[in-house]
């Protein structure tokens, strides 16, 4: 009996093993954030709620120079566009240089040169559509899928293509995840990479691509947020 149970015992220890190996596999902010937070932060004393608008704020003439920056020995220009910060509610969070988006979507050069200056995407909701009843439901898919979702107003979220402006930020983002409430601040950009791709930044909630189409609208223009200052799950990050 005494033998039965022993090994039932350690069966179950394998399982919780397993279970918790993989959890964190896919979910390795929980681990980074205690770390990150110790080393890379400092407390943030503010209570964060989530704002009724985000804000917008034209840029001087010398705040709207194009600046450039290295990224796997490829320079990259940003032109500025707007300043803006908002503190939200994570609906989505998207992280592309990760084993599983390898394997899941390939990684070619494309990819691997966005990945180099933006390592993740956010949908970002502010205002009462954060915390709507069907909030959830809403945010299981895809972000351009929320334009069906009329429970939550296309004037409250978009999505968010971060571009962190030094790696104390970029670890601050990979300790996120979904549900956070998060105070982001920076400038809207337009990205420009030599020989391969440009992108443009949305720089209102009314903006949309004319090409792509869902819910029975256009999709809003996301928005390319060069980040200089994040705060989240009481601590900061410039």
């Amino acid at each position: 009996m005494r033998l039965r149970t022993e090994r039932f015992i350690k069966r179950i220890l394998k399982w919780l093993i397993a279970g918790a190996f993989l959890f964190f596999f896919f979910n390795p902010e929980y681990i980074k954030r205690p770390i990150y937070q110790r080393f890379f932060a400092k407390p943030y004393e503010k209570q964060l709620n989530v704002w009724e608008k985000d804000v917008f704020k034209d840029l001087g003439d010398e705040q709207r120079k194009p600046f450039s920056k290295e990224y796997n020995k490829i320079n990259i220009t940003f032109v500025p566009k707007k300043a803006y910060e908002v503190t939200a509610r994570i609906g989505i969070l998207e992280r592309y240089d990760t084993l599983w988006e390898r394997f899941a979507h390939g990684y070619d050069d494309n990819r691997k040169i966005y990945n180099s200056f933006s390592p993740i995407d956010l949908a970002l909701v502010h205002g009462n559509s954060a915390y709507h009843e069907k909030f959830n439901s809403c945010f299981k898919h895809e972000y351009r899928l929320l334009w069906s979702c009329p429970e939550i107003s296309q004037d409250y979220f978009n999505n968010y293509h971060i571009i962190p402006a030094n790696d104390n930020l970029r670890k601050g983002l990979e300790t996120l995840h979904n549900g956070d409430i998060v105070y982001v601040k920076g400038v809207l950009v337009n990205v420009k990479v030599p020989r391969w791709f440009e992108m443009k930044t949305g720089t209102s909630h009314d903006m949309t691509h004319k090409d792509q189409f869902a819910g029975g609208q256009y999709t809003g223009m996301c928005f390319i947020l060069y980040l200089r200052e994040m705060a989240a799950n009481g601590y900061i990050y410039k």
